[in-house]
């Protein structure tokens, strides 16, 4: 079962996770033909049989992490993984080298919720107590938390990484100031009893 796919910031890599525990990088430019097309003959991708499959460049079993969610940090130098569990992982992918890491005192037994902001931030929201730990994309290091009421269910963040959006049970928008560390505002999401997922346009 496939939980997350997230695609490289600069390269044409594709990266997914999975319960498997398993976590693989695909180069998805060049391919492996699964049926070599004749003349002008095009490919019907409906048709696994005339179809091409991506080429897989890395594949990585973590056997004490459930994968839920794998994002690509730090400018697509590193991933980091997590799950389930209080630990999680960051792969550093020029050297090929993974690396086990918690984050510290922070009571948070589940890390499945992760958001990644374009810099500086990795949120881990809390499905159940509402809270949102920013922890910084360098060091990995638990800067601050932020509560909403009710659950946090999803996250947005704005291009400048300044601004962080927040939705839960609800039904209400939070708008963040992450250098002020306050709320700048709370809008009813109106017709709805809950929001289930929030997202912020590339201007903003």
């Amino acid at each position: 079962m496939v939980t997350s796919v997230s695609f490289h910031p600069k390269e044409n890599i594709l990266m997914t996770s999975g319960l498997d525990r398993k976590v693989k990088l695909f180069d998805i430019k060049h391919s492996q033909n699964l049926l070599d097309l004749q003349g002008d003959s095009v490919a019907n991708y409906n048709n696994v049989k005339s179809s091409q499959k991506s080429l897989k460049i890395q594949s990585m079993f973590i056997p004490d992490l459930p994968v839920y969610s794998a994002k690509f940090i730090q400018d697509g130098n590193e991933a980091i993984l997590t799950g389930n569990r209080k630990h999680f992982y960051v792969y550093h992918i020029e050297r090929n080298k993974l690396e086990r890491s918690t984050v510290g005192n922070l009571d948070q037994k589940n890390l499945s919720g992760l958001h990644v902001a374009p810099k500086d931030y990795i949120c881990i929201s809390s499905s159940e107590s509402g809270e949102a730990h920013m922890l910084c994309q360098r060091t990995k290091k638990h800067l601050f938390s932020l509560k909403m009421n009710g659950s946090c269910s999803s996250v947005a963040f704005t291009s400048d990484s300044r601004y962080m959006f927040t939705v839960g049970d609800q039904a209400d928008i939070y708008q963040w100031d992450l250098r002020m560390q306050k709320c700048l505002q709370k809008t009813a999401d109106d017709g709805n009893d809950s929001s289930s997922v929030v997202d912020v346009s590339q201007d903003g």
